[in-house]
């Protein structure tokens, strides 16, 4: 026989306030459960924590068993063994059918939580463990798993990039689109060295390959990198990116998906934002024509974590304000390799006091190789296929830590197959239980 899934909802009265509850559900019995259940005095005798007080209950007499605190909850009725709670009688469960009870409650209450199972299954049977059962029960089911958003968010422990002088790695990212302004520019290619935090902008009619790529050739004039980290944009994974890079003898490096925070030019986006809404919020297509003045401010602006301009940093000249020559100062003029000695020691000191306020702030994880985890989905609606990003599951998974190629980065791969599925920053994952 198979039953229709139904719902019955009861408005409950609760401090003047009416709240919706949800009282039951129906599904399909399980048929296989129901027969051992009526087997039950059958399963009771071949579990030995039960059969041992079953036999006692049998030598003792009454008066013994009232005045006995180990035994005087427990009695058989119909050869059948239950146990008195403060509220009511329940059946005593042998351990064979604990797992299909759990599972069948958790099933027929809609995946609820431990709690709400707990209580059902409390209200009907007994048996030690009981809560520690059902809670390592339900947080191993697969549906779950996938389909429940975690409330904790587990990160890695805060590892930051330093740099020990100018060109060892720079970070580049796109920066738009934007309304067409002056000349049909509609992006804007942000590159920055991270040692010295130097920006160029660049703008862009088009966010091509060919185009990013014609940069950082005019930007090697300026700074030659060793290094250069983007995201996992089209542009920066493509053979021709690549190509050129081997050719301009850069290596390309790229943050993990999902994951820009290792790009320093995210900051440098929202500082242009920022500058952006200050300066040019009367006539947004001004944009490109103001855009030489914005690189001039940040690259004479100091940095917290350098403690100097990237401007002092490359050139060893400090900026000029408009009235130095009226209280005659001059110019500086500064020694630049002592002040890229002080740059390394103030990164590494920023760096130290950045990590401690992160790993204090938030929960810490570590997987190691062999570890499961399932992955959080970044999904989307798509109304031409009557998708909804609501109704899809919030994870993906299980997948098993293949590598550990950098600290909080993993590889991940199917359990069963062995096919790499990617490679994941720890922010974006969470254990997985069997």
């Amino acid at each position: 026989m198979c039953y229709h899934v139904i719902l019955l909802v009861a408005i409950i009265q609760e401090d003047k306030n009416n709240s919706l509850e949800i009282a039951y559900t129906e599904i399909e019995p399980n048929i296989e459960l129901i027969e051992k259940l009526k087997s039950l005095s059958v399963y009771q005798l071949q579990d030995s924590e039960s059969l041992a007080i079953i036999e006692k209950l049998k030598t003792l007499n009454n008066s013994i068993i009232k005045q006995n605190n180990k035994f005087k909850r427990y009695s058989l009725k119909n050869d059948v063994l239950y146990y008195q709670t403060n509220l009511q009688e329940v059946i005593y469960l042998p351990k064979a059918l604990r797992q299909d009870i759990i599972n069948q409650v958790h099933v027929e209450m809609g995946h609820q939580g431990p709690y709400k199972v707990i209580k059902y299954v409390r209200d009907r049977f007994f048996w030690k463990g009981l809560t520690n059962d059902i809670k390592n029960q339900l947080r191993a089911c697969h549906l779950c798993q996938l389909s429940k958003k975690s409330n904790i968010t587990y990160v890695g422990p805060c590892k930051s990039i330093i740099t020990e002088n100018i060109g060892d790695i720079v970070m580049a990212d796109l920066y738009g689109p934007l309304v067409s302004g002056t000349f049909g520019y509609t992006f804007i290619f942000v590159i920055q060295d991270s040692f010295s935090k130097f920006i160029k902008l660049y703008p862009l009619k088009q966010s091509t390959a060919k185009s990013v790529v014609t940069k950082v050739k005019h930007f090697v004039e300026i700074i030659k990198p060793k290094a250069i980290m983007t995201d996992n944009g089209k542009q920066f994974v493509s053979n021709h990116w690549k190509q050129s890079m081997s050719e301009l003898n850069i290596k390309p490096i790229y943050t993990t998906v999902r994951n820009p925070r290792p790009n320093t030019t995210e900051r440098v986006n929202k500082e242009l934002s920022r500058l952006f809404r200050t300066l040019c919020h009367t006539n947004h297509k001004d944009w490109a024509l103001i855009l030489p003045k914005l690189e001039e401010l940040y690259n004479n602006s100091y940095h917290n974590s350098t403690g100097f301009t990237p401007c002092e940093i490359l050139y060893g000249e400090s900026n000029e304000m408009s009235f130095d020559k009226v209280i005659s100062k001059s110019k500086d003029k500064h020694n630049v390799e002592q002040i890229r000695q002080q740059v390394r020691k103030n990164l590494k000191e920023a760096s130290r006091i950045r990590n401690t306020k992160f790993n204090k702030r938030n929960r810490l994880i570590k997987y190691n190789i062999g570890d499961l985890v399932k992955i959080s989905r970044s999904s989307r609606s798509d109304a031409d296929n009557k998708v909804m990003s609501k109704f899809n599951l919030a994870y993906e998974g299980p997948y098993v830590i293949a590598a550990v190629p950098f600290d909080n980065v993993y590889t991940l791969a199917n359990p069963e197959t062995n096919e790499i599925r990617g490679i994941f920053n720890a922010i974006h994952l969470l254990k997985y239980f069997k």
